[in-house]
């Protein structure tokens, strides 16, 4: 049996502007990157650190690593169909090293076996076969390069080396031991196969450099040290996933990006009293910094039967197009971050899931970016046995949350939805879909509390502009949800702009960043209404106008909210059927003249031939003034109107209750402060 006569050393050891659209585009691996065919395992090796011999049997190589760290430098690493490498090693936690010198890429069609980590270095790439079987307790395959004396003594840094391809690719089936890792690095990696760690960790990391990293339970990190530019490599994402990824229970890191290393410590659960993105540091830094693109058109799935995982997607442009989940059969679901330092989409059939079977709420899903998109028929989902989870689309409660990063623009188009519903017990949910610029919502989204819960909280903004012409269910049986949207202005139309929205994904489509506010439309206040005991309330920093009338099917129970900081105009006449309509202007969060520049009055103007009729109660309530022009019509079942000046009725104007009293009350000075006279 031939045997490797190399001396061996004992060596001391110290314990990855917005791009328009993400292409799919793989290309196969050429005979020139990456040589013949004609193999006969891995050859010419020499070993520079660490204790062990090499043996060989027909088609079988056989490793006995005898240190705790093994360094070996091979001219060639390739394995036919039928070819086999065994590392046989101290000890789970042993490690070996392969650095590869061939000046042609690595093909490995065989099988590699090992009870510890194997390193395999490559800068001119390395392809796993869609025959080739790899079972280890632990892998790192690189495109990059590391110094062997530094990796000898715990520093795992990974270096590009110019002029090289650095591509890794996956199209076998890569396992890992229970808890055990599984980490692709390098300057383009692709999964188009099966990668497992059930209960550990798998990173999928595209850079000129990085940094492996452990932590205290011996899981593998990766954090991007020098990014990829995106504009080097043209359409083609630099981190591509078209294959199955589960790391059941564990976690997942797909990266194109530099970053710290995000799993470092604890963050982004639960029970912290806000939402955190993984980027987000302790002294309030911010470090998802420049990269390249991410595309994911597979499977990346952390379920679990009773502790769900946590999946992390950073890169310059984030293109969900497959399933993303974190679902939990007995418990709850659990953490998903897709965050693009310019823009992020889930489309096509995309789904994003962090649900929970049974004993649990939902778990917890961001979506973020400078550009955030739910496009064709995207599928955001939190929901729970137990209660719903937290959805968090652009940012958190009207972008006022310092650890999450707000979008410039978000859009959701009319076959996407988000669901944080409680499916059996509990209430439902929290979602937030939010933009500073502009908002644009024609999708739906589910909050329903169950059998004895309530429905959940929504809010839809954007914080200059707002167009909502999406479908709502907040029901609950103890009580209904509430439905927030509360940008600059709101209109209140029959139509929307931009109707004709799902499939756009243009974020600078002409429409969107207007100087005109965007709308609400009837319909879409009606699909909520007239179905179930839900409470919308629209708020304005400035001015909400109902710039045509309409016709709402509300039900009794129900309640539509007109909050502004400035004016409420009313125009056309409408009709909200069995609704309550409370309207406010001068609200509390914005009770002075310095919410907005003219100083004008904080009232309520019914315009020429105007009205609101509903057989349910009315409330109007303006810190200076109430004004009803030439025959402007009011009718309610009963009728409360105050203000804090004066309230006119003009020539032909009516007020009219149907079943209740009529309350007016002017000069009333409580309203000058904008108090909380909402109930």
């Amino acid at each position: 049996m031939p045997k490797s006569n190399v001396p061996s050393r004992t060596v001391a050891l110290s314990n990855f502007p917005a791009r328009r659209r993400l292409y799919l585009a793989v290309a196969a691996c050429s005979a020139m990157a990456f040589g013949s065919a004609a193999w006969a395992g891995p050859s010419g090796e020499r070993i520079t650190g660490g204790e062990a011999s090499i043996e060989r049997a027909g088609k079988v190589t056989t490793i006995e690593q005898a240190s705790d760290r093994l360094a070996v430098e091979w001219d060639s690493y390739d394995l036919n169909a039928d070819e086999v490498v065994n590392y046989n090693q101290p000890d789970a936690g042993s490690v070996a090293l392969n650095r590869i010198l061939s000046q042609s890429g690595s093909e490995i069609r065989g099988r590699i076996n090992a009870n510890g980590h194997v390193v395999l270095i490559n800068p001119h790439g390395i392809v796993f076969g869609e025959n080739a079987r790899i079972n280890v307790g632990g892998m790192l395959a690189s495109g990059l390069d590391v110094n062997t004396d530094d990796f000898l003594n715990g520093d795992w840094a990974l270096s590009g080396v110019n002029g090289t391809d650095g591509l890794v690719v996956n199209r076998g089936v890569i396992n890992a031991a229970t808890g055990g890792s599984v980490s692709l690095v390098g300057k383009q990696v692709r999964n188009e196969g099966l990668i497992t760690a059930h209960l550990g960790a798998v990173n999928l990391a595209a850079g000129k450099g990085a940094v492996v990293t452990f932590d205290q339970s011996g899981l593998m990190g990766v954090r991007v040290s020098e990014a990829v530019v995106q504009d080097e490599l043209g359409v083609n994402a630099a981190l591509v996933n078209s294959g199955r990824v589960d790391a059941e229970g564990g976690r997942i890191l797909l990266t194109a990006s530099t970053s710290r290393d995000v799993f470092s410590r604890a963050v982004n659960r639960g029970d912290l009293e806000e939402a955190r993105s993984v980027v987000m540091h302790e002294d309030g830094s911010f470090s998802l910094g420049t990269g390249a693109d991410v595309s994911n058109s597979g499977t990346l799935s952390v379920s679990h039967e009773s502790s769900a995982g946590e999946v992390v997607v950073l890169g310059e442009n984030i293109d969900q197009k497959g399933l993303v989940e974190a679902n939990n059969l007995n418990g709850d679901g659990g953490h998903i971050e897709l965050h693009a330092r310019e823009t992020a989409l889930v489309s096509g059939d995309g789904r994003v899931q962090a649900r929970s079977a049974s004993g649990g709420k939902g778990g917890q899903i961001k979506v973020l970016g400078e550009q955030v998109g739910l496009f064709d028929g995207a599928q955001v989902e939190v929901s729970g046995v137990e209660g719903g989870g937290e959805a968090f689309i652009g940012g958190d409660y009207q972008g006022k949350n310092s650890w999450l990063p707000n979008a410039h623009r978000t859009a959701v188009s009319a076959s996407a939805r988000i669901d944080a519903s409680a499916t059996a017990t509990g209430d439902g949910g929290r979602i937030i879909v939010w933009a500073d610029e502009a908002t644009r919502f024609y999708g739906s989204l589910a909050g329903k509390g169950g059998s004895n819960g309530k429905g959940g909280f929504a809010e839809v903004s954007g914080k200059s502009h707002l167009a909502f012409d999406g479908s709502v269910d907040l029901s609950g049986p103890e009580g209904a949800g509430r439905l927030l949207l509360d940008p600059e202005n709101i209109n209140i139309s029959q139509g929307a702009e931009d109707e004709d929205f799902d499939g756009i994904v243009d974020f600078s489509e002409p429409g969107i960043g207007g100087d005109d506010a965007l709308a609400v439309t009837f319909e879409s206040l009606g699909s909520i209404l007239e179905h179930q005991q839900t409470t919308v309330e629209l708020q304005a920093t400035n001015t909400i106008s109902i710039t045509e009338g309409g016709t709402v099917q509300g039900t009794s129970g129900s309640e539509l909210k007109l909050v502004a900081g400035k004016q409420i105009i009313v125009n056309g006449k409408s009709d909200f059927s069995n609704s309550a309509v409370t309207l406010l202007a001068g609200h509390k969060d914005c009770g002075s003249a310095s919410c907005y520049d003219d100083g004008g009055k904080r009232s309520i103007v019914f315009g020429l031939d105007s009205g609101i009729s509903t057989a349910g109660e009315f409330r109007a309530f303006a810190a200076d003034s109430i004004r009803f022009s030439t025959d402007a019509t009011l009718s309610a079942g009963t009728a409360t109107l105050r203000s804090g000046d004066s309230i006119n009725l003009s020539d032909f104007s009516t007020i009219n209750t149907t079943s209740g009293n009529l309350n007016i009350t002017a000069g009333d000075t409580s309203l000058y402060t904008g108090s909380d006279i909402l109930t």
